[in-house]
């Protein structure tokens, strides 16, 4: 269940929040003209968490949550795609599928044969990597745990003979997440799956993207593969925008969807569309770095290096099928057979940026006439392009008159007002009509992640992490 904030408007916006009692104090004026929101800072966690320097740059201190404090425990009323029959079958996670020697090896060889490899007792994860130990984190196919290796980092010059000489013994944390077939899943179904992911994740190099190092079965025996990946030790962004029920500050909400779209940028110029770009999949490191993770539904879609939208049409795979998390899910993949997934992902962006600055949900599922928010958003649209369409039939008609063109916006505010349709009421006006153009409900209208970065808007963002180039 998703409980609910309320907005200026007084209507009810669906809430990451746990409780109903977060709504902001300050007005959508006040949020606007200011630099931050001062109301963070009232909290303790934001005032370890995020600080702004006198010179207007900023850092991140952040720390991942207890290990008894799982993103995925709430993952069962925020995502519409996690059915209640799963939480209930939690208790089933972390146990071996039950499978005779013969299925298991049948396993086995059909994944080798993917990857092109044969699996010996020291290619598996505790032999290679070390035991894995607590559970950090869960999702729809079993646990991500923590592993601890051991790594010989080399003598400095300075250092002393007495201390052996050949450098020090220092511990390294990686995360593994475990893979398990679903008993409905067919042997070639789950292959793909589990290959797929690892192929995808393993060849991505880049500052925003989390590494991927290895796959392998957990044991000699086990039926459990394992994906070892770079561990982050900040934690995810749900949890970020769930500690802080009215959102994030807006210069760190800034500086962590600059992130992004720099991360999807990337993705999308090497051909791989993501389709489940939402906060849980977003990993930070201590000092801030946004890290997009969990490539289980990416897809290889093809195009031109650059993946400019327009350039790379005739080259591109186009994608089929409902995938990732409801509230982020792009509208055309509900009613479109196949659709551009670069063009989902642009709106899945914009998504978690407005969660990032509310912390709230836009909607619950971006389906017209299945969702009252989402239906006030295309009110909201229409007022908008009434408006347009009456000014460029005044400038058509050589009748500008500014007075009358301000009377007219003024109008159209109101009724927004009053109708409480301004779905992205408080936000910075340049993010705010940059979301705007990412929320297109017709995906051929809105902007390719590179126009998105070279907008003026985000252009003059600051984020404190450098340029990754490419």
């Amino acid at each position: 269940m998703l409980s609910s904030n309320n907005n200026n408007n007084n209507q009810q916006q669906p809430s990451l929040s746990p409780t109903a009692a977060g709504s902001s104090s300050s007005s959508p004026t006040d949020q606007q003209q200011h630099h931050h929101h001062h109301h963070f800072f009232h909290m303790h966690t934001t005032n370890e968490r995020f600080r702004i320097l006198e010179d207007g740059t900023h850092e991140h201190h952040l720390s991942g949550p207890a290990q008894n404090r799982l993103t995925s425990s709430i993952n069962d009323f925020v995502d519409g795609l996690f059915h209640r029959e799963s939480a209930r079958s939690l208790r089933l996670w972390g146990g071996d599928r039950r499978m005779s020697p013969e299925e298991l090896q049948e396993e086995r060889d059909a994944i080798d044969a993917s990857l092109n490899r044969t699996t010996t007792p020291e290619t598996c994860l505790a032999q290679k990597w070390g035991v894995t130990q607590e559970v950090i984190g869960k999702g729809a196919f079993g646990k991500i745990r923590i592993i601890r290796r051991e790594v010989q980092q080399p003598s400095s010059p300075s250092s002393s003979s007495s201390a052996g000489g050949d450098g020090d013994q220092q511990q390294q944390l990686f995360a593994v997440k475990e893979f398990r077939r679903k008993g409905s899943e067919t042997l070639k179904s789950y292959v793909r799956r589990l290959v797929s992911e690892y192929d995808i994740s393993s060849a991505l190099q880049h500052r925003h993207i989390v590494a991927t190092f290895d796959l392998l079965p957990l044991t000699e025996t086990s039926s459990t593969y394992c994906l070892v990946m770079e561990y982050c030790e900040g934690g995810d962004l749900f949890e970020l925008i769930f500690e802080s029920s009215d959102g994030l500050a807006t210069a760190e909400a800034n500086c962590f969807f600059k992130q992004l779209l720099q991360g999807v940028a990337f993705l999308h110029s090497v051909g791989i569309a993501h389709r489940d770009i939402k906060p849980e999949n977003l990993l930070l490191t201590p000092h801030g770095c946004l890290k997009i993770s969990d490539f289980g539904s990416s897809v290889y879609i093809g195009g031109g290096a650059r993946g400019d939208q327009e350039d790379d049409e005739d080259a591109m795979h186009y994608c089929k099928g409902i995938v990732g998390s409801e509230p982020y899910i792009a509208p055309e993949q509900f009613v479109q057979s196949s659709y551009d997934g670069r063009r989902a992902d642009v709106w899945s962006c914009a998504v978690v940026y407005v969660a990032m600055a509310t912390g709230s949900h836009l909607w619950h599922v971006a389906r017209q006439g299945e969702d009252d928010d989402y239906d006030r958003f295309l009110r909201f649209r229409q007022l908008l392009d009434s408006e347009r369409q009456r000014v460029k039939q005044m400038h058509s008609n050589n009748h500008l008159d500014p007075a009358e063109i301000q009377r007219a916006r003024e109008v159209i505010r109101r009724r927004a007002r009053e109708d409480g349709c301004d779905m992205l009421t408080g936000l910075e006006f340049g993010a705010k009509k940059l979301v705007y153009r990412m929320l297109d409900p017709s995906p051929c209208k809105r902007p390719c992640i590179a126009q998105i970065l070279n907008s003026p808007w985000a252009s003059n963002v600051w984020s404190c992490q450098p340029a990754h180039s490419t």
